[in-house]
């Protein structure tokens, strides 16, 4: 029975008794009315006499003893946390040292009763078992560009990349108000800052090209991820006027994580080669068909990109009040924040340091050269200028004047690497990433300490795998050499060395007194180190052995 129900039948007994108080002193209080009230609350008619005399005892108010309860220790609340909620362990440790004296079933009952489930939660799953039973309370879906989320999804889909077999990733950001996709951007491989950068650009712009979503918003939240947290998503959000919020739990941005179940399931789950299915072993699903069905980049990207369109255009939602994402924000008169598209360029790429000097060979960055056949460059020859430019992107520079921050134009790599060069030297990183992979593992087995099995209560026994010579070939291999074991050569000793202390006088250091040992018996045998007895005539006289 919960606290509410008791306090509710307390209170309602409480009126009863007052009733009955009243009939007997208006000498109305009969054998038959108590029958009546006896029968309505099912008890006997000497309950109700109990309830009456109660009642004389406290002033006129039925005030019940309280039910003697048991409570839950610290004691059984700091086993619970040791064992992890489990009851039965926690229980037997408490019994073992006497310090329970209730039974199982009655200790499980505490358990739930003085518990809650996010506390039970908490001594097993930490705060995150905790967090699951927490109440949280909706969010306002509030204003168009308000706020924004931004996530990567993994596509778990095998795509076709030239010879080469990859797994798309896909970046966008969204509205949290309208539930549109503002941007968004697909590297076949683990997205960097550049993706975040071309998606927060693709988010921002709003033309004939990129439809009617985007605008500068007020913030955008992020998780903690290196690629948003990181120095040039946060430099070009400063730069833009958006707050970055970073959230730790996945529910603190829900609404990208709802955008991303839905993309799996009504896109990437369809797809061939989606691993992401379950199977009768437990393991990731591998795609085992033949290469040539597998989509090409292109194909995915363009499924993407029409899905994109799909949900923003033609998918209803209960939660927008059955409008698409394109209605909803449109039916929104917030005004929005636009910026150039040559501004926002400048805003999103990254920038090293003031200034950089044109030479007549091009601009030097990053021990390469770079090079642009306009005349422009050739006009800037010893002047001063700054560069910006989108991280992992090598090919080619943003030129700005350092006096003014005025566009210049763009330069490009030279002399870049042929196909053959890079394919060389992607081959020859891979055999050194092995060998290092095989040295690690190797150092990795000679560091641990192995010990032989045992199936019974004996000291653990050490397995010495290593021999002398492969220790030998290790130690040289590793270059490190073990100090000689031999000691060093003394020098000849001289006169001024003294001579060897004699024995101390027995005035200066007394002797102990001799222990008392027993006399030899004939069980002790002879002494080894005594001289072998001779062998004597009858007549008394020795003889030669």
């Amino acid at each position: 029975m919960s606290s509410t129900s008791h306090r509710s039948d307390l209170e309602e007994r409480r009126g009863i008794v007052t009733n009955l108080l009243n009939l007997r002193d208006q000498g109305l209080l009969t054998t038959g009315v108590k029958r009546t009230v006896a029968a309505s609350q099912g008890c006997t008619v000497r309950t109700v006499e109990n309830w009456i005399a109660n009642a004389d005892q406290h002033d006129g108010v039925y005030t019940p003893r309280p039910r003697r309860r048991t409570q839950l220790t610290a004691e059984m609340r700091g086993e619970l946390a040791i064992w992890c909620a489990n009851r039965h362990s926690a229980y037997e440790a408490l019994r073992e040292r006497g310090e329970i004296d209730v039974t199982y079933s009655q200790f499980t009952r505490l358990v739930a009763r003085d518990l809650a489930p996010g506390h039970l939660a908490s001594f097993k799953e930490g705060t995150d078992g905790l967090y699951a039973y927490e109440l949280r309370n909706s969010r306002g879906r509030g204003l168009r560009n308000q706020a924004w989320e931004a996530d990567h999804l993994d596509s778990k889909v095998s795509v076709r990349l030239g010879n080469e077999i990859v797994q798309p990733q896909i970046t966008h950001v969204d509205d949290a108000s309208t539930n549109a996709i503002c941007g968004l951007a697909i590297t076949p491989h683990r997205p960097s800052s550049d993706a975040v950068l071309a998606t927060l650009r693709d988010a921002v712009l709003r033309d004939a090209d990129h439809g009617p979503f985007g605008g500068i918003p007020a913030l955008i939240r992020v998780d903690r991820g290196s690629e948003f947290i990181g120095k040039a998503a946060g430099q070009a959000m400063n730069s833009l006027g958006i707050q970055r919020v970073i959230v730790r739990k996945p529910w603190q941005k829900g609404t990208v994580e709802a955008i991303n179940g839905a993309c799996t399931s009504t896109l990437l789950s369809g797809m061939r080669g989606w691993s992401g299915k379950p199977t009768s072993k437990g393991r990731p699903a591998r795609y085992d068909g033949p290469v040539e069905d597998l989509l090409t980049w292109e194909q995915f990207v363009a499924k993407v990109l029409r899905w994109r369109t799909e949900w923003n255009t033609e998918h209803t939602m209960p939660a927008l009040g059955g409008r698409t994402p394109l209605q909803a924000w449109q039916d929104d008169l917030t005004p929005l924040r636009d910026i150039s598209r040559t501004a926002l360029h400048r805003y999103t790429l990254q920038t090293d340091r003031p200034f950089h000097v044109v030479h007549p060979g091009g601009i030097r960055w990053k021990n390469a050269d770079y090079y642009t056949d306009e005349r422009w460059l050739r006009d800037c020859i010893g002047s001063h200028v700054r560069l910006r430019y989108t991280p992992h992107h090598r090919r080619t520079l943003q030129v700005y004047r350092a006096a003014d921050d005025h566009y210049l134009g763009e330069v490009y790599l030279k002399d870049t690497a042929t196909p053959e060069q890079k394919r060389a030297v992607v081959r020859g990183n891979r055999r050194v990433a092995d060998r290092a992979k095989r040295d690690r593992e190797r150092g990795e087995r000679m560091l641990t300490k192995r010990y032989a099995a045992t199936t019974e209560v004996t000291p653990a026994q050490p397995l010495d795998n290593l021999t002398y010579q492969e220790a030998e070939k290790e130690l040289a291999r590793l270059g490190i050499t073990l100090p000689d074991e031999t000691p060093e050569h003394l020098p000849d000793p001289t006169s001024s060395w003294g001579t060897t202390s004699s024995a101390p006088r027995q005035t200066e250091h007394p002797a102990r007194p001799a222990h008392n040992l027993p006399a030899p018996t004939r069980s002790w045998g002879s002494d080894p180190s005594a001289p072998p007895p001779q062998a004597t005539h009858p007549d008394g006289q020795e003889t030669a052995s």
